[in-house]
Order: C-alpha cells, then sequence, then structure tokens
C-alpha cells in the first residue's frame, strides 16, 4: 500500500474536495493552508498498521476540473476501501442522495464484483459503488471529476480482509 498519494487540481478545488470526502465518505478530511501550498488532505486508517494520505494539491497547471470527461489521458481511477460496513452503508446512502452514485459503463457484463452498483442491493451484493464527482454536499461545488471505487472491507480484493 501507498502511505501518500499526491493529486494536483485546479486552483480554488481543495475546500469542495475535502467536502466530498468527510461529507460524504466520512473520511477524516481537512484543508492544509500554507505559504508554499494549499491542498485538501484525507487521511485513511483501515487498519491499525496502516494509515495512507490522499492529498490533492491546487496548482495552476493543472487539469480542468472535468478532464475525466474530456482528456483521454485522464480516464483513470482511484480506490478507496472503508473501514467497515457501517461505513460503506453510509457512504452509499449519501452519495445516493446527492444523485452522486455512477455507473461505468466499461466495466458493465464482467464480473459482478467490480460491476457497478445501481442501487444499494447491488453495492452490496457486490461490495462497491462508484462515484465520479467529487460535491461538497454542503455548497454543491464541484471539486473534481475523478472515477473513484468506493469498496466495503469485505470486497474480494480488499488487501486487508481476512482470506
Amino acid at each position: 500500500a501507498m502511505p501518500r498519494v499526491v493529486h494536483r487540481c485546479r486552483p480554488g478545488r481543495a475546500e469542495a474536495i475535502a467536502g466530498f470526502y468527510s461529507g460524504v465518505l466520512g473520511a477524516d478530511a481537512r484543508v492544509l493552508r500554507s505559504e508554499a501550498r494549499t491542498a485538501a488532505v484525507i487521511d485513511f486508517r483501515s487498519a491499525a498498521s496502516i494509515a495512507q494520505t490522499l492529498e490533492y494539491e491546487e496548482h495552476e497547471e493543472a487539469p480542468p476540473v472535468d478532464a475525466y470527461d474530456t482528456e483521454e489521458s485522464a480516464k483513470y481511477h482511484i480506490c478507496v476501501y472503508l473501514e467497515s460496513d457501517d461505513a460503506f452503508e453510509a457512504a452509499y446512502r449519501r452519495a445516493e442522495s446527492l444523485g452522486l452514485v455512477w455507473v461505468n459503463e466499461r466495466f458493465e457484463g464482467g464480473p459482478v464484483q467490480f460491476a457497478s452498483a445501481r442501487t444499494w442491493e447491488d453495492a452490496s451484493a457486490c461490495g462497491q459503488f462508484r462515484v465520479k464527482d467529487l460535491v461538497d454536499p454542503r455548497t454543491r461545488e464541484l471539486g473534481i471529476v475523478l472515477e473513484h471505487e468506493i469498496r466495503s472491507p469485505r470486497h474480494v480484493s480488499c488487501p486487508l480482509a481476512p482470506k
């Protein structure tokens, strides 16, 4: 597992991105401001011995907010494992209520554990759902478009799940 990943975002977007992670996924997210940089910092602690940090650093040369939708080179995604089934369901319910649950047609027809969930029943069965618009639920501001697979700790690919 990588302990720290930094992803560039457009200036003025860190606040909305941190709002998405805390307000939708229930993650520990904050905005770090210094003379050198501004970044949304999200801490994940999936197990006592594993801590990971995802940072979205504001930068003038970052791709456009919607690069995922408009630039082929930006069509990658990240995967986030939540710490419990309760956290996973709560995140799904919040994303669903905001209209953020997204179906990536590219994965339709493949193995169910990697498919896109359209309903809570789908998400519960396959252990994941997808979002791509990182929207702050308080302000409805779009922070960035970046596909996320949000996974339960019981997902077949979870590196921390008992085998």
